[in-house]
């Protein structure tokens, strides 16, 4: 691969591209990636309240035989292919987007779930129920769906270039302006993630 000057690149909304760019920078996209994310649902304490209440419930339903069973029979009374609900890895942060993803396609049959005598039963804290906020997992999951497509995007590409990093740095930034009509918190959210992108990639933006 041949060197690319500072001189030989700017893309949109970047700044000049410092000379030794290609020396290990863009190899590192997808792991800076992880870190802004990781910041996000590792640091931000309204994403941890959420993400706790989510792996309480998942852990419960792998592991208690009756929990999986009532999950179960509600897909299977409303049509659905059963499946499990996911567990996220810490060190992969796309498996708790997948985690997120899955545990919100399975609203109707968790919330049913919840109703149980088994989940009332391990969960002797109703709060644990009334403290899952579906539209604030619905809104994680809309913001997060860039950084997912993007990580998918470079694990598939061996050798990214400056011509798939920028655009593809260019949509995420962009991705998190904030909207007049976005929660607070959304806003807080997108607010945290644009810093960590501009402060993780700093020679660009």
């Amino acid at each position: 691969m041949t060197s690319m000057t500072s001189t030989q690149y700017t893309g949109t909304g970047a700044s000049l591209v410092v000379s030794n760019f290609y020396l290990g920078w863009i190899g590192c996209t997808d792991h800076l990636l992880s870190l802004c994310v990781h910041d996000i649902i590792g640091k931000l304490e309204s994403v941890k309240d959420i993400l706790s209440t989510i792996r309480n419930i998942v852990l419960f339903t792998r592991q208690s035989r009756l929990a999986n069973e009532a999950l179960h029979k509600f897909q299977h009374s409303l049509g659905l292919v059963e499946r499990q609900l996911i567990f996220d890895v810490i060190t992969r942060w796309n498996s708790t987007f997948y985690m997120i993803q899955r545990f919100v396609e399975e609203k109707v049959c968790v919330t049913a779930c919840l109703n149980e005598k088994v989940f009332q039963k391990h969960f002797m804290n109703m709060n644990t129920f009334k403290s899952i906020e579906w539209n604030s997992l619905e809104e994680l999951i809309s913001v997060l769906e860039p950084f997912e497509a993007a990580t998918r995007k470079l694990a598939v590409d061996s050798s990214p270039t400056l011509s798939i990093v920028i655009p593809l740095l260019t949509t995420l930034i962009t991705s998190t302006e904030t909207r007049s009509t976005d929660s607070v918190f959304l806003k807080d959210i997108k607010d945290n993630l644009r810093h960590y992108l501009e402060e993780r990639f700093s020679d660009i933006y």
